[in-house]
């Protein structure tokens, strides 16, 4: 497992109360991981996915009387990446197999 280092983002200020950042893009993870491993971090990612869907609408349905129709349709995607995902690492467990994972993130204000 190849950790990545601490990172500390690049801010631009242009002004005292306006800070912004610019363009950042980073491995998330990278390498080769044990099924165990891959379900602690992803698994834990997306129901963490999951439960800012689920309070996004919450907040949505109290000012609006009516659910989140945008974060109701994420909250079936990410279950449904969930469950191939907990397919993908079972196979891999019952085969003996790691899994290599490559995550790229891009961060930048808009």
């Amino acid at each position: 497992m190849q950790l990545v280092p601490y990172f500390r983002p690049k801010l631009k200020q242009s002004t005292m109360e306006n800070t912004t950042l610019e363009k950042l893009t980073f491995d998330l993870m990278e390498g080769d991981f044990t099924p165990w491993e891959a379900e602690k971090v992803l698994i834990t990612f997306l129901d963490q996915k999951i439960n800012l869907q689920k309070l996004r609408n919450l907040s949505y349905q109290e000012g609006n009387c009516a659910p989140n129709t945008e974060a109701m349709q994420r909250i079936k995607e990410l279950q449904e990446n969930k469950r191939l995902l907990q397919e993908a690492i079972s196979a891999a467990k019952s085969q003996g197999l790691k899994l290599k994972i490559h995550s790229k993130i891009s961060v930048e204000s808009v």
